[in-house]
């Protein structure tokens, strides 16, 4: 919850800026979470991207990513 507050925050108080947050092993289970901001004159860019390597309870090994 304190990256989005601090997310914006900075949305705020940047009129031309990107921010950028990235945690490579969440819950300690190889789980990956980006998160970007790219804000120009015109437009912005907000992207979250999660991947799952190991879906819990598939024994195939399956894995997944959603993209925001």
């Amino acid at each position: 919850m304190q990256c989005f507050i601090l997310f914006f925050l900075f949305h705020l108080l940047c009129p031309m800026c990107s921010f950028a947050y990235s945690h490579r092993n969440l819950f300690g289970r190889n789980q990956k979470l980006n998160i970007s901001l790219e804000r120009g004159q015109i437009d912005s860019i907000f992207c979250i991207n999660y991947t799952d390597p190991w879906i819990e309870g598939d024994d195939k090994g399956t894995s997944r990513t959603i993209i925001i």
